[in-house]
């Protein structure tokens, strides 16, 4: 079985689990074009994200006054995303209202898709600060913080990672191979379920190096609440290496280059551009692709749940190897189209490029 286009299938795939997972919703693989004013919900999100470049620089009026369609499609998916929104938003919280149990009585059950969990946890909170006298329209999460969140559980970084991983893992087959056993092990005859995510960290890992080596936003943007010296290294040509410090005053804007973080050599070793998962599973330098503290990424395990279930789903039935443009493709061409002819647009995207899937389990 072959794969034309890798990042393509990807991005839909985990739409999908989004749409199940985070919002309830079951989508159907092919996506449709209306032309109508209002556009279903799950293509307007796919709309305004393959849109996200215009959505960010172009102010909605300027969208919807041009007189060019594909501007104005993207503002009409704007406007049908945030009402589809504001409408889930509402249904979940009736819904949730109306069947509401105590907590007191032991028999509260959270919702397990993400918008049930917001809705659940604001109406929660407001319970208890009635109960303590308070303010319930503060207590919480916010109507608009909650879609907020979930304007910003995007899939397309998760497509991308797990893009970039089947890259690596088609040009490296003996990565394939210690996954593969790693698998085996944890679930023996059985397909990869839930509860032996646990018992899969070379898998994890494969999605960290991935991650590390390519990491999807690679830059962060941050503002200083206090004056806060910041260290720094540097090294002259003959390696000798200076420790320094720098002063970033409160209220400054500075940017976090996560990239160049992950590859340092300093943190990582001489072998820092190599791929290697292995190095996760022992004690790492600050891992910052899903950033760090109290900013951490909102959605890290789901991320990595979803990315180990597809890496440990795949490997259990198949071996992955790519597919040469032309018989006399060097591998070190591949690579080149595969991984290096990635482009940094909102965030690292992968080329365009096939795999072939074969069967291990036949051939066992």
């Amino acid at each position: 079985m072959a794969i034309k286009n890798v990042k393509e299938s990807l991005i839909r795939i985990t739409l999908l689990v989004i749409g199940r997972k985070g919002l309830g919703r079951n989508w159907p693989w092919s996506m449709i074009n209306t032309e109508g004013y209002s556009l279903p919900f799950e293509e307007s999100l796919f709309t305004v994200e393959q849109s996200v470049l215009f959505q960010i620089l172009l102010p909605a009026w300027i969208m919807r006054i041009v007189p060019v369609h594909r501007l104005q499609r993207y503002w009409r998916a704007r406007v049908s995303f945030l009402q589809h929104l504001d409408q889930m938003y509402m249904n979940k919280r009736t819904e949730l209202e109306a069947t509401q149990t105590s907590a007191l009585n032991g028999e509260d059950q959270a919702p397990t898709d993400l918008l049930g969990a917001l809705v659940h946890s604001q109406l929660n909170s407001e319970q208890e600060a009635r109960l303590q006298g308070g303010d319930e329209k503060v207590a919480g999460l916010t109507k608009s913080e909650i879609i907020g969140n979930m304007c910003t559980a995007g899939h397309e970084t998760s497509g991308h990672t797990l893009g970039f991983a089947v890259a690596y893992l088609a040009l490296y087959p003996e990565w394939q191979d210690e996954v593969r056993k790693e698998i085996m092990a944890a679930c023996g005859a059985g397909e990869p379920a839930y509860k032996e995510m646990r018992n899969l960290p070379l898998t994890l890992a494969v999605c960290l190096e991935t991650l590390r080596l390519r990491d999807i936003v690679s830059t962060v943007m941050r503002k200083a609440i206090v004056d806060i010296e910041v260290p720094y290294t540097t090294w002259d040509s003959t390696g000798i290496v200076t420790r320094r410090t720098h002063l970033v005053k409160k209220g400054s804007f500075f940017v976090i280059d996560s990239a160049a973080t992950s590859l340092n050599p300093h943190f990582w070793g001489s072998d820092s551009l190599e791929f290697n998962p292995r190095r996760h599973l022992e004690t790492t330098p600050p891992y910052v692709s899903f950033s760090l503290g109290a900013r951490q990424c909102l959605g890290k395990r789901f991320a990595e749940v979803e990315m180990t279930s597809f890496i440990s789903g795949i490997f259990y039935q198949y071996s992955i190897i790519p597919v040469k443009l032309h018989e006399q493709e060097t591998w070190q061409e591949m690579k080149a189209r595969m991984i290096d002819s990635a482009t940094e647009e909102i965030s690292f995207t992968p080329g365009k490029f096939g795999v072939r899937l074969q069967s291990r389990l036949e051939s066992e």
